[in-house]
């Protein structure tokens, strides 16, 4: 079961697909390193009803086209997203399901779809568009668009991250029912207010626990820098007791605007996972300045890897995600805040088109001690943030009588194992990894 679960995650719709008139079919190993971390990482997840909202492409008869094996298809282009064959008008939900009907018209035996990757629209292929709706909406990051300094700027640098230590991002916080449609042109990085299963009279659907290294680790590797990270949750998933366990995190040692690294970071973390013995069960990011809830684009990410997950007929797998808040400065408490949720379909009686935050509660694990991996893990990260210019200046002020040192080390403290109680010896070992020599 945990593998065929790991199949679902690793393998997504946004895969690479032969279109030539030859009869070789998607490899497998292929499909599966454009997946969750592709979508996560550069950008997430996108649908053509999003990309005809925000006017990257509009509706119309016969804009789509696929080629396959000496064939040439064509499809219409609806308002709300869906692809209709101009003949039959029969109707499909993602380029991927239209490729698929049309490659097996050719080859019965065909099973995967690619269709980002084959489908055209007025003669490009759909990934062209999509990577238009990442550039027009993905928040530009400071350490990726400075990449390029050369290395004798180290005063700009100084000061670039100084500024950085002192961002604060006032992101609009609102609740779920003011979302209506998705014609309201909000900006996508609005943030919504999680409801809870109690409020609306539900239960929640599954218990959750959660070890503290992972806690660790997570909220580590959010301090960092001022910059979101993301990373992947591994753990196990008990059908007959309704139980997620997570049980250690895999962060992403990768920028969010590297496609190509993203793939091969991807392809570490799922061997790692399964050498661990340990199915994908979520995934995280941080909100680096800002509260610990939603964006309207995690909200609608959340709810794609939730149904990439689910399974099939009686077999059904969750998916959580977690924010991060580390640097939240309305919050002067030294621990981060740490949001697990997941998102359910819009209610009925409400007239909206985003699915409903909603906060998942957890119990905690403590671990008995701190793995190698962890500790390894910590190193590693610090080597790969630390000479670039979102990395934090620790010695800095995070508020007038506090240090960025002293907050990750009050909000790391809480989640320590059961032989580092007395705490100082790992604290201690915080500080020598993050502090210059």
């Amino acid at each position: 079961m945990e593998q065929e679960q790991n199949e679902l995650i690793w393998n997504q719709e946004e895969d690479d697909d032969e279109e030539d008139d030859d009869d070789e079919d998607c490899d497998e190993e292929d499909e599966r390193s454009n997946s969750l971390a592709k979508a996560a990482i550069t950008g997430r997840c996108v649908t053509l009803y999003m990309l005809i909202t925000e006017k990257v492409i509009e509706p119309g008869p016969a804009l789509l086209s696929l080629k396959y094996l000496g064939r040439r298809f064509i499809a219409d282009l609806l308002p709300d997203g869906r692809i209709q064959m101009p003949g039959t008008k029969e109707t499909f939900t993602s380029p991927s399901a239209w490729a698929v009907h049309c490659k097996r018209q050719v080859n019965p035996d065909k099973k995967s779809g690619c269709g980002w990757a084959s489908v055209l629209y007025k003669g490009k292929k759909l990934d062209v568009w999509k990577a238009a709706w990442f550039r027009k909406h993905r928040p530009s990051s400071p350490a990726v668009a400075r990449s390029t300094d050369e290395p004798d700027k180290s005063n700009q640098r100084e000061e670039e991250s100084s500024e950085y230590n002192n961002n604060c991002n006032h992101r609009v916080i609102i609740k779920h029912s003011a979302l209506q449609k998705r014609s309201q042109n909000l900006d996508n990085n609005t943030l919504v207010e999680c409801e809870s299963f109690k409020t609306l009279g539900k239960a929640q659907p599954f218990t959750v626990s959660m070890t503290t290294n992972s806690m660790l680790l997570m909220d580590y590797h959010s301090h960092l820098t001022s910059s979101e990270v993301v990373g992947y949750l591994g753990g196990k998933w008990d059908q007959s007791a309704q139980h997620l366990m997570v049980t250690q995190a895999y962060p992403c040692r990768c920028r969010l605007a590297d496609s190509q690294r993203a793939a091969l970071v991807e392809e570490e973390i799922k061997l790692s996972m399964q050498n661990s013995g340990f199915s994908l069960v979520g995934w995280y990011h941080s909100h680096p300045f800002s509260a610990a809830h939603p964006s309207i684009k995690d909200i609608d990410c959340q709810m794609s890897y939730q149904l990439h997950m689910k399974g099939s007929g009686s077999t059904y797998y969750p998916c959580v995600g977690i924010i991060i808040a580390p640097y939240n400065r309305k919050r002067l408490k030294l621990e981060s805040v740490m949001r697990m949720y997941m998102v359910m379909p819009p209610l009925e009686s409400e007239p909206s088109d985003y699915g409903i935050p909603m906060s998942v509660k957890y119990s905690t694990r403590q671990n008995p001690s701190l793995t190698e991996e962890v500790l390894g893990e910590m190193k590693e990260l610090v080597d790969f943030y630390k000479d670039t210019p979102d990395w934090l200046k620790f010695r800095q002020s995070w508020q007038p009588s506090i240090t960025f040192l002293e907050k990750i080390k009050g909000s790391l403290a809480n989640k320590l194992p059961e032989d580092q109680m007395e705490k100082a010896t790992f604290l201690d070992y915080v500080q020598h990894l993050i502090l210059p020599k």
